[in-house]
C-alpha cells in the first residue's frame, strides 16, 4: 500500500467508521488504520502512525519527541464523532505537510 492509498483509506474510514468497525469511536478507527497501515510499503515506525503522532504532539505543543497519545487526541474534542473528524482533516494537513518537504 503507497502512502496515497493510506490516506485514501483513511479519509474513507472517517467518513464513515461505522461501516468499518463495530461501533465507529475514536479508538475502534485508530486501531483499524494502524492495523490497515502496517502493509505500508517503506515503513520506517513500528506503528505507521508514529510520525503523524509526533507531528499532532508538536502542533498541539504537547511532546516534542514523543508521539501524542490517542487518549490527549480525544480529550482535545468534545465527542468521539469529532475527534474522528478532525483525525482525518489533520492527517490530510499532515500529508500536504510531508509531500511539500519531500
Amino acid at each position: 500500500m503507497t502512502e496515497e492509498e493510506y490516506k485514501e483509506a483513511i479519509d474513507a474510514v472517517c467518513m464513515r467508521p461505522k461501516l468499518y468497525t463495530p461501533a465507529g469511536s475514536f479508538f475502534e478507527v485508530v486501531s483499524f488504520l494502524d492495523g490497515l497501515g502496517t502493509s505500508l510499503e517503506n515503513r520506517t515506525f513500528h506503528s505507521p502512525l508514529t510520525p503523524f503522532g509526533k507531528w499532532l504532539g508538536k502542533k498541539f505543543e504537547k511532546e516534542k519527541d514523543f508521539p501524542l497519545d490517542w487518549h490527549e487526541f480525544l480529550e482535545l474534542f468534545p465527542d468521539n464523532g469529532q475527534a474522528v473528524g478532525q483525525f482525518q482533516q489533520l492527517f490530510e494537513e499532515f500529508f500536504q505537510t510531508r509531500l511539500k518537504t519531500q
